[in-house]
């Protein structure tokens, strides 16, 4: 069974991260947002995921999440429309361990609706990459979704302002991508981060380590333990470079033997998915001329590992 996000937390997983996520990467936590869909009329919000800056400068910054963030069961049961004027993307960002995301700044999504439910190449899957664009400052009361909040509580804007670079200010310095395919061999060092589950007690960010176990249809396949709140999260390599996005898990939390996670690749980016090109340059020539789907069927190039 696929379950996008992830399934009820286990406690001793959960002391497990705790532990790890004070010898991450400082860069990574800070890069890593809490992404909210708050549907204004109700104060309450529909859906709660994860994010990670990957480009900023003086007047843009750039967020790449999970698609079922913004087209999943719940933030469609709020709105017809992500983009609508009854809901409002907004961005959390880490303020240390063990502690809530504050809200610090709104999103609009530049990733296409019919890219956002498109499926993957096994039919099967959403592709499940979006991509947000901050809009501006954004102030909320309370300012945090902590211990003190759950699904029912409302929130109300208390500033906003429309000038992204008042946002964009707010936001922490990106993370690379890595789109090569030796970032994806079997074996390889991997890391994820992400928000807890929203509607578990525990508020804070969490990491986890593994290694990867395959590639399978543009989905990294891992034992990385994922939460719901941590769909949209990076998944990156040793360098702390994004490799993937966290999708989904088999919801087989009860038996670690047969656990596993999905995170879809970086690799399936597109120019629609609205990042600017620099962004995501091929590492190599064969990549910048053949397709990426025609390069897949290629075997493994000595000059690529």
């Amino acid at each position: 069974a696929v379950r996008y996000g992830g399934g009820v937390s286990l406690v001793l997983a959960l002391l497990l991260v705790r532990r790890l996520e004070r010898n991450a990467d400082p860069a990574l936590k800070a890069a890593t947002l809490r992404v909210g869909l708050l549907h204004l009329p109700t104060g309450r919000f529909a859906d709660m995921g994860s994010g990670a800056v990957v480009k900023r400068d003086a007047g843009e910054c750039y967020i790449l999440t999970a698609a079922h963030v913004l087209v999943g069961y719940r933030a469609r049961r709020a709105r017809d429309e992500y983009a609508g004027p009854d809901c409002l993307l907004t961005l959390g960002v880490y303020e240390g361990d063990a502690k809530p995301a504050r809200w610090v700044a709104w999103a609009s999504c530049v990733t296409p609706d019919s890219l956002l439910r498109s499926c993957s190449d096994d039919g099967a899957t959403l592709q499940d990459l979006a991509v947000l664009k901050v809009g501006g400052a954004l102030a909320l009361d309370p300012p945090a979704y902590g211990k003190a909040q759950n699904a029912f509580s409302r929130f109300e804007v208390a500033a906003r302002s429309d000038d992204p670079a008042e946002g964009v200010g707010r936001m922490p310095p990106p993370l690379e991508l890595d789109r090569s395919r030796r970032a994806l061999a079997h074996g390889a060092d991997l890391s994820v981060c992400g928000w807890a589950s929203w509607r578990d007690s525990m508020r804070q960010l969490y990491l986890d380590r593994s290694r990867c176990l395959g590639v399978d249809s543009g989905l990294i396949r891992s034992r990385l333990w994922v939460h719901a709140g941590s769909s949209g999260g990076p998944c990156v390599n040793a360098a702390s470079q994004v490799v993937g996005v966290v999708s989904h898990d088999n919801d087989a939390h009860a038996d670690p033997k047969r656990f596993w996670s999905s995170h879809r690749a970086v690799t399936e980016l597109t120019p629609e998915h609205g990042l600017p090109p620099e962004v995501y340059e091929p590492e190599t020539v064969l990549e910048a001329l053949v397709p990426s789907p025609l390069l897949r069927c290629l075997p493994p190039s000595p000059a690529m590992y």
